[in-house]
């Protein structure tokens, strides 16, 4: 007998079993209510039953956690079906385990690769981080704003799971800013041609439909005016006479500044090749604060206050960053890296996916990743983040060659 037998959601293909070398990768049902509705695919009609089985990350082994019934038409196996029930949050790898008439068992891999389908149990909303404008911003009726925040969500989706609405009346009605758009951490907000105080609402779903909301500090929409130098703002506190981007951030560094900042980080980066790590960091800081645009500063900023052993610094002066560059790849690498040294291994990995996510090709956040997917037992991300290793590592990397040997050794 030959088995053809697999575990399908809703319209999903079945799996054959007798060929186990075009198999492909389990696939993945995300929701935030824990039963999950199992169907059967392809199956012999002399299957007599069927088990469904789970992987259990704590024994490393599939164990039995149900029968799966089977419909009958004229003592012939049809088809069949059960409800998996997850206990807590979290991935479970499912799959399907029959038996003929005759005693015939059908044959899977031992590791949870051999998944038919990854069930994903989330009713966790996703956390957001407003990143820019930081306060209160004036811009002027038809302008813009750029808004940027960051997204903690265990199981994201970045393809049309964001929106923006502006409320004028204090969230008695909300007024959709156009539809829905992908997640990427910034959106520039065409204002509306009028004039008044607006808070404007951000909205993220992940894969499993949570919805997380956040609210960005209240735009002040007027027209522009000249002001007195000294004069201040009622509402922000701020001298109206200085010139404010529709960012909410102040304007660059007179020349003068700038030159200080650069000879500051010159003796900064020199001092951090030397090791002599204290000198580093005051001469970086005060680079920083003489032109905060300045990138490479502090992300040096950031090594050198590791070095010194202030790891909690690093980490806050990685953030600092972050806020000012949310596109730069290696602000989260390297925050990544310091919160393992703090041993906080989830945050860690949530700062590694975020670099991945702003450098597909980064492979040392790659790597990293799948070192700590490695630990909590996820290989499904593990070899994903090998294979982008594998891809972009350059030739003769030792680290590409041990990512193409870790895929080869947990091959099902």
């Amino acid at each position: 007998m030959s088995l053809r037998l697999s575990i399908i959601a809703a319209t999903l293909l079945a799996i054959q079993a007798s060929a186990p070398a075009a198999r492909p990768s389990p696939v993945f049902r995300y929701q935030n209510n824990r039963a999950f509705l199992l169907g059967l695919g392809e199956l012999d009609s002399d299957t007599q039953d069927v088990a469904l089985e789970t992987y259990d990350w704590t024994v490393r082994g599939w164990v039995a956690c149900g029968d799966f019934f089977i419909r009958r038409d004229g003592g012939r196996a049809v088809d069949g079906g059960i409800t998996f029930r997850a206990q807590r949050e979290g991935q479970y790898p499912l799959r399907s385990i029959a038996r003929d008439r005759a005693g015939n068992v059908q044959r899977k891999g031992s590791g949870p690769d051999a998944a038919d389908v990854v069930a994903v149990y989330d009713a966790t909303p996703p956390a957001i981080d407003v990143v820019a404008p930081e306060r209160a911003v004036v811009v002027e009726p038809d302008g813009n704003c750029l808004l940027a925040w960051r997204t903690r969500d265990a199981n994201p989706a970045k393809e049309a799971a964001a929106s923006i609405e502006l409320t004028w009346d204090r969230g008695r009605t909300w007024h959709q800013m156009g539809g829905r758009f992908d997640d990427d951490g910034r959106f520039r907000l065409r204002v509306p041609d009028r004039q008044g105080r607006a808070v404007v609402r951000l909205t993220v779903w992940d894969k499993c439909g949570n919805r997380g909301d956040a609210l960005f500090p209240e735009l002040i929409v007027r027209a522009a005016r000249t002001a007195r130098a000294g004069e201040r703002d009622a509402a922000t506190g701020a001298e109206t006479g200085t010139a404010v981007s529709a960012s909410g951030t102040p304007p660059v560094a007179d020349a003068k500044a700038v030159a200080r900042a650069k000879e500051y980080y010159r003796r900064g980066a020199a001092a951090l090749v030397s090791d002599r790590h204290a000198k580093a960091v005051g001469l970086l800081r005060k680079a920083t604060d003489e032109n905060p645009e300045l990138r490479d500063a502090w992300l040096d900023l950031s090594v050198a206050l590791a070095k010194a052993g202030n790891l909690k610094g690093s980490r806050e002066a990685l953030l600092s960053a972050e806020r000012r560059f949310p596109r730069y790849a290696d602000f989260p690498y390297n925050r990544g890296r310091v919160l393992m040294d703090m041993r906080q291994p989830a945050e860690a990995k949530a700062a590694f996916r975020r670099a991945c996510h702003l450098d597909p090709t980064h492979v040392e956040a790659h790597w990293l990743l799948a070192r700590l997917s490695i630990d909590t037992g996820d290989l499904a991300t593990a070899r994903a983040c090998w294979r982008v290793v594998v891809k972009y590592a350059p030739p003769g990397s030792k680290t590409g060659a041990r990512a193409r040997k870790y895929l080869e050794a947990s091959r099902p």
